[in-house]
């Protein structure tokens, strides 16, 4: 785990009281429900999301490659 990541400040001040009723119904704290949702969607998604990782790297990497070649 990763301790020097901070807090990320999210604005739902509009999805309160769906999220209040739903995390009631699942018998789960906003947090944990919110958390659910997440690990929800990051499963349904982990191929998109690790094609995304992996054009990251690639892109960092040309950046590198050009930087030394402009050096």
């Amino acid at each position: 785990m990763n301790n020097n990541k901070k807090y990320f400040r999210l604005d739902i001040t509009e999805y309160q009281d769906y999220i209040s009723l739903m995390a009631d119904y699942s018998n789960l704290s906003m947090t944990k429900y919110i958390s659910k949702l997440i690990e929800d969607d990051i499963a349904k998604n982990v191929n998109t999301y690790n094609k995304l990782l992996q054009r990251e790297k690639v892109l960092k990497e040309i950046d590198n490659m050009m930087e030394i070649s402009n050096s």
